[in-house]
């Protein structure tokens, strides 16, 4: 890594994610357009680690996710 890349990374402030769940919508080459919540959560002891979560938002995205993966 160069000395210009570091500092800049350094001083660069990536916002944390909100608590807050949101939907993420991804188009699948398969299952077409598919929603998903996702959740964030922080590490407690740890401000600079992030866990984000992603599920379903019903069955049925839940069903159609669960039928490409017996699939494989």
């Amino acid at each position: 890594m160069s000395p210009e890349f570091d500092a800049l990374w350094r001083e660069n402030e990536v916002p944390a994610h909100a608590e807050a769940d949101h939907v993420k919508r991804l188009h699948h080459p398969t299952l077409g357009l598919i929603a998903l919540e996702q959740s964030a959560f922080s590490v407690d002891g740890r401000p600079d680690l992030h866990m984000i979560a992603y599920h379903p938002v019903d069955a049925g995205q839940a069903e159609r996710i669960k039928a490409l993966i017996e699939q494989s």
